[in-house]
């Protein structure tokens, strides 16, 4: 709750830092603007008035009221878009979602999945990832042996036998179209565990 507060005011600030932006560009164009017209309607010394020349740069006289750089002077920069960029980044990031829709059929590693009127998911032993990932596999289709032959049953109640679901469900949608895609990218994913239960053998 008190995030959701957060991005709140993160918006609200945004949108404020915005409008100042908005607002000094269009003042920016009129003092630009204003100092020619006051220069040329009364006579300027030539001891007031600066031109500094460098190599490649040429900085005109600045208007008479204007002493130093304000703040109004940097607004208008670059370096304030990327600012705002990344702090409109950071919300997304904050909010989570990244832009991305959560569409259930986009979650989903296999769509169209049919299961039978009378299914029961069975009861699995947890993979933990501390064990040989084929002898996990075993163990799950001799528990998933009625549905052997149906791919689409075997891929979704896989997530069932496993504790730790980042690897599963950081899969891409067109990575698994089979059983044995699944089963192939599970043995690469814990294959030091398997190295391991050799060594010890």
């Amino acid at each position: 709750m008190q995030t959701r507060a957060e991005v709140g005011q993160i918006k609200e600030h945004m949108g404020e830092m915005r409008e100042q932006l908005n607002k000094n560009a269009s003042a920016e164009a009129q003092v630009v603007e204003e100092p020619e017209a006051v220069e040329a309607s009364r006579p300027v010394s030539q001891a007031t008035q600066v031109t500094v020349s460098l190599p490649h740069y040429s900085y005109p006289p600045r208007h008479p009221r204007q002493t130093e750089a304000t703040f109004r002077d940097l607004e208008a920069t670059p370096i304030w878009d990327e600012k705002i960029s990344s702090l409109e980044q950071r919300l997304r990031i904050i909010e989570g979602t990244g832009g991305r829709d959560l569409d259930a059929t986009d979650l989903c590693l296999m769509s169209d999945v049919a299961l039978p009127a009378n299914f029961k998911t069975p009861k699995f032993e947890k993979y933990k990832g501390s064990s040989c990932p084929r002898v996990h596999l075993a163990m799950y289709c001799r528990k998933m042996a009625a549905y052997i032959h149906q791919d689409k049953i075997l891929v979704h109640c896989f997530q069932h036998s496993l504790t730790g679901l980042n690897w599963y469900i950081n899969m891409e949608k067109g990575q698994v179209r089979t059983w044995r895609d699944l089963a192939e990218a599970f043995v690469r994913q814990y294959r030091y565990n398997e190295d391991m239960a050799l060594d010890q053998s």
